[in-house]
Parts: structure tokens; sequence; C-alpha cells
């Protein structure tokens, strides 16, 4: 068990021992709050001794599992939280952190400026974690499908673009992936500092002759449909 706390003295209760539950048992420590964490090799009656005796259960556990854990250790759900971005259920409270949890822990500062975002209508962070001062906003629960896809398009979308990138500059050209590092950070740079103005090369000329000719040195690489889907959506927004 992590951070060991006097009888009936841990606030939280973090459960899961996955990427996200180390980095908010890490989180907390810096923190200086007070918590448990629990996970499916300890007995249950620990789960359910600490459950009744913490002021929030934390669920870091897969969005599969998060329903029937709650339901089959009867979980009181005016006290139980959860933090997937497309599960919506009235079985728990919600907070998403907008953030990407690697294997290494992170600094306090970069703990402390991850948005956390909520359904309208539904307790705040303040209310749900009062010990946090993360950034916090809510839309509406039926638009967290949306969110949660555009999150992983470009989080995870970028990350599986990039990968497939490194992978033919090695294979296929023979350079190494460190000769796109420059590359990458100028892109996110700008991005960052205006993100209207980012995008550069054939798409932002608009030059269809070297557009196509990019498309036929991909073929038949299925990254063509991707090199197709994205130049065609900003087609399609360019004409909004």
């Amino acid at each position: 068990m992590n951070r060991q706390v006097p009888h009936n003295s841990a606030s939280y209760l973090i459960v899961g021992r996955g990427r996200l539950a180390r980095h908010l048992c890490h989180y907390f420590k810096l923190e200086n709050i007070s918590y448990r964490q629990w996970h499916r090799d300890m007995d249950v009656e620990r789960l359910l001794l600490w459950s009744m005796e913490c002021r929030k259960i934390l669920l870091a556990i897969s969005d599969r599992e998060i329903e029937a854990f709650i339901v089959r250790n009867n979980l009181p759900q005016n006290k139980t939280l959860h933090f997937s971005g497309a599960l919506n259920t009235s079985y728990a409270s919600k907070l998403h952190p907008l953030m990407t949890f690697a294997e290494e822990l992170y600094m306090l500062e970069d703990y402390r400026r991850i948005p956390f975002v909520g359904p309208k209508e539904k307790p705040t962070l303040k209310e749900l974690l009062p010990e946090l001062q993360n950034p916090f906003y809510q839309i509406k629960s039926e638009q967290f499908s949306l969110y949660h896809a555009l999150c992983v398009l470009g989080g995870n979308g970028s990350v599986v673009l990039w990968q497939n990138v490194f992978a033919n500059f090695e294979k296929q050209l023979g350079l190494p992936k460190e000769v796109l590092y420059p590359y990458i950070q100028t892109i996110f740079e700008n991005i960052l500092e205006n993100p209207g103005q980012a995008l550069t090369g054939p798409w932002a000329r608009n030059d269809l002759n070297t557009i196509e000719k990019n498309k036929s040195a991909l073929q038949p690489s299925p990254l063509l449909n991707v090199y197709t889907a994205l130049s065609e959506s900003l087609i399609a927004r360019s004409s909004l």
C-alpha cells in the first residue's frame, strides 16, 4: 500500500495500479493529500472497509470494468468518482483529466496544470476534489463522446502517425528517426504559438500538383488513406 496513513485519516481511496492510478498517487503525495491505494490483488474486505472510511473513492480502472466494479462491491454512488472520458454512468461522478499519462511520473507543476473536464450541472472539481487547484471546464454529458474522440484523434492519432513516419524513415529511407526531431519540435511550437497559422507546405499553398505526387508516393501504404482524409478535411474546413 502506498503512503501509509493512520486509521480513519485517509481522505481518498484510489482504486487501481495502472498508469493513471500511479500518477494520481504521485500527485496526491506531492500535494500532501492523504490517500490509500487498493488493487485487485488485495482482499475485498479491505476495499469495503476503506470505501466506508474515505471521503471519496477514485476509480482509476479500465472503462469496461467501472460499472460492474461499482455494482459488485456496492460502492456508494455519492462518493464514487471515475476518470473515463468516454463513459457516462449514473453510478458515479465523472472527471476527465485532459492529459496523457506516460510511464514516467511528472513534476508537481506538470500535474497542477492538467485541465479536468466534467459534465455540466454536475459537481465541480472543487466539490469533488477540493484540495486540487487544477483548471476545470464543463461540457454537456452528450458531448463527451465527441470530446473523447477528438482527444484520441489529436493525441493517440498523432502518436500512431509519427510512429509510422519514424518506421518508414528508418526502413524505407535508411534515415535515423532522430533526423525528424527538430522538425517535430518546430511543428508543435508553431501549433502552440499560433495554431491558425501553423500549417505549411503544399496543403497551406494548395499545391495540387505536389499533393498528387505525395499521394502517388504513398501507394500502396495505408498512410495514403490518412493523407487523403486529412487533406480533404482541410479542404472542407476551408470552404466553411
